[in-house]
């Protein structure tokens, strides 16, 4: 009897430490998210700049039977910058952006109509019209919620896209990976926005 009081002793203590741990986990990864958000926050919250806001269409529909065992890329070729725009219309030159990072972004359905319950992951890199092996990350998102609905929000990047975005054209891809089938096209758009830094 003692032997087994003593396991179940040694048990309650095994589970209690082991919920310490899971504990101590969860607030290491909560302070590693939280470090990130704050990073990003930090990248254009506090800074001061002008915003350069797009939106484009997907060149083609999201087709309903979209394998799931490979990703997806969708290429807008040449998008025109505006940037002289952006400069003009905020009375700055170019030569006071320092960088252009990225800030915003989101995928919807247009009019509404779909669900993207079947994307697991999005990947958006811009590169220099005709050079994709130059492309650079610029927005994504990672386990994306089965409950998402019509829109997809992506998180920035932080890498400094000024000598492309800055450019008079530049070249996006948006690659999606999927954990299911879509079973019906959807017509898809993406809005986002860089943010060019005058003052840090």
């Amino acid at each position: 009897m003692d032997l087994l009081l003593n396991s179940h002793g040694s048990f309650a203590k095994y589970c209690t430490l082991l919920d310490v741990r899971r504990n101590v986990n969860r607030l290491l990864f909560s302070g590693f998210w939280m470090g990130l958000l704050c990073i990003n926050w930090s990248c254009s919250g506090n800074l001061e700049g002008i915003d350069m806001v797009y939106r484009q269409d997907f060149p083609r529909e999201i087709p309903a039977a979209a394998s799931v065992l490979f990703s997806h890329n969708f290429t807008i070729p040449e998008i025109s910058s505006n940037a002289q725009v952006f400069y003009k219309n905020n009375q700055v030159a170019e030569a006071d952006i320092k960088r252009i990072i990225p800030k915003f972004a989101r995928i919807s359905a247009r009019f509404g109509n779909g669900d993207f319950v079947f994307v697991n992951r999005v990947f958006v890199y811009v590169y220099p019209v005709n050079q994709p092996d130059k492309k650079i990350e610029v927005f994504y998102r990672d386990n994306i919620p089965v409950n998402t609905g019509n829109i997809i929000n992506l998180n920035p990047g932080i890498a400094d896209v000024k000598s492309i975005v800055g450019s008079e054209r530049y070249s996006m891809e948006i690659r999606l990976d999927l954990r299911g089938q879509p079973g019906q096209s959807i017509d898809a758009l993406i809005d986002f926005s860089f943010f060019g830094v005058t003052s840090e």
